[in-house]
């Protein structure tokens, strides 16, 4: 069952990815493939209902139509909530959705503010390092990736691989941006089925070194989001977190 699920969340991941999604396009082709038989021999045929099915298709469907989330409807499922705050009764939903569209010029909740996406935002000043020189933060914006002291927001790969613990952000007295971190000195393979998890940038981590590094922001490559374990730690990129990536 394990191997099913793995056989979904491989092909899945890289058709998420917008770099990878043409780059292995074809092993999340064969990969889909296989998972909707073996899925048949686990759960048997009543399992391969029209949804499973269509999976098979997906990944000439991302070739077509770009990364698998540029075209995927979730997006409007979590805009559900602001729908149905515009409504005032369970009376006639539709128009008074028509309606409130109509009052609101097409804006039913506000437009978010867009950064610039060429802009670096630093925030949250502190005073967490006496030695260090320039001002530090707790926290910064690059695009729409957000970097942060805190567990969830700390872990990052840089380019040349290297996978860091966020501790300290610091502008320099010359503006320069550097992030303050401890590197994993080992890393592995999480799983090698169907194919290396390594492939993917998925690494089990481990042995955090004693001695901080410092990366300028422009080392950074992609936010990884880090579950950890007692001894060793599974260490996931998040597909749209690259940050010098094209938002042709």
């Amino acid at each position: 069952m394990f191997e099913n699920f793995l056989l979904l969340h491989v092909p899945i991941y890289i058709l998420c990815s917008p770099h990878l999604y043409e780059l292995y396009n074809t092993v999340a082709d064969e990969l889909l493939r296989e998972f909707v038989t073996h899925a048949k021999n686990v759960f048997g045929r009543q399992f391969i209902v029209y949804n499973v099915h269509s999976l098979i298709h997906l990944a000439a469907e991302c070739l077509h139509n770009r990364p698998l989330d540029t075209f995927s409807t979730f997006k409007y499922e979590s805009y559900l909530k602001d729908i149905r705050n515009t409504l005032q009764s369970g009376y006639s939903p539709l128009q008074q959705l028509a309606n409130r569209y109509t009052e609101t010029g097409g804006h039913l909740i506000k437009p978010k503010t867009t950064q610039d996406p060429g802009a670096v935002k630093l925030s949250c000043p502190h005073e967490i390092d006496e030695d260090i020189e320039g001002t530090q933060y707790k926290k910064v914006e690059l695009k729409k990736i957000t970097l942060a002291l805190r567990d969830a927001d700390s872990c990052f790969v840089t380019k040349t691989k290297a996978v860091v613990v966020l501790e300290n952000i610091v502008c320099t007295p010359d503006d320069k941006i550097v992030l303050v971190g401890r590197k994993f000195l080992q890393s592995n393979d999480y799983y090698s089925f169907p194919i290396k998890s390594s492939d993917l940038g998925i690494l089990k981590v481990s042995n955090l070194e004693l001695e901080k590094s410092f990366f300028d922001i422009q080392e950074f490559s992609q936010k990884m989001y880090l579950i950890r374990g007692r001894r060793s730690h599974l260490a996931i990129p998040l597909v749209h977190s690259i940050w010098d990536l094209d938002d042709d």
